[in-house]
């Protein structure tokens, strides 16, 4: 699978878009993947630092 190209800026703002819907709308990773252009890679990252996050607060 090849990997999608992000210009400046636009990592972060996928990053952030999957974090809204990994939490706020529990969207499933196909269609967080189609929005996003993240790879399954990357969201399972994304998903294990929010985890982590929640487990330290």
């Amino acid at each position: 699978m090849a990997k999608h190209k992000f210009k400046k800026g636009e990592y972060e703002e996928a990053v952030e878009h999957a974090k809204e819907s990994l939490l706020d709308k529990k969207i499933g990773i196909g269609q967080i993947i189609n929005e996003t252009g993240l790879s399954k890679e990357q969201i399972n990252k994304i998903q294990n630092k929010i985890q982590e996050e929640i487990n330290d607060k």
